[in-house]
């Protein structure tokens, strides 16, 4: 569509914007069809219920302690390097849920703090998580 101003005579030249927005539109729409198939998600496992099963009473956590100083503490009870298998495996005998949480000291050696893990894989723990230590 030409637009006349003033007093020129004649045609002037102009876009006809119609089909662009037309096509625009048509795309706009194919997009926003197209986009949910397009979604991703993580895939997480969702714990299932079981109706036979009794719920558990929770239990404490288990906490072992290294201090700088080389000091063991289970659960805030002094322990002596020499009875940390022996005692880890009592306290994980009856237990169904086997993770232990291992609390070191900054200034430590990491092999120190692996042979603890190791110490704890052997005597039936199945997951150590390692949380910062401030003493």
């Amino acid at each position: 569509m030409a637009i006349q101003t003033g007093t020129q005579r004649g045609v002037q030249a102009a876009i006809n914007m119609t089909p662009m927005i037309d096509v625009l539109l048509v795309l706009l729409i194919i997009f926003m069809a197209a986009a949910p198939g397009n979604t991703l998600g993580l895939a997480a496992a969702i714990p299932q219920t079981s109706p036979a099963a009794a719920p558990e009473a929770p239990k404490s956590t288990i906490i072992l302690e290294l201090r700088k100083d080389g000091s063991l503490r289970l659960n805030t009870q002094r322990l002596s390097p020499e009875n940390l298998p022996q005692r880890l495996a009592d306290v994980f005998q009856l237990r169904s849920d086997r993770t232990m949480f291992l609390k070191a000291a900054p200034e430590l050696e990491y092999r120190e703090v692996a042979a603890l893990i190791d110490v704890s894989r052997h005597a039936g723990v199945d997951r150590v998580a390692l949380l910062p230590g401030h003493f």
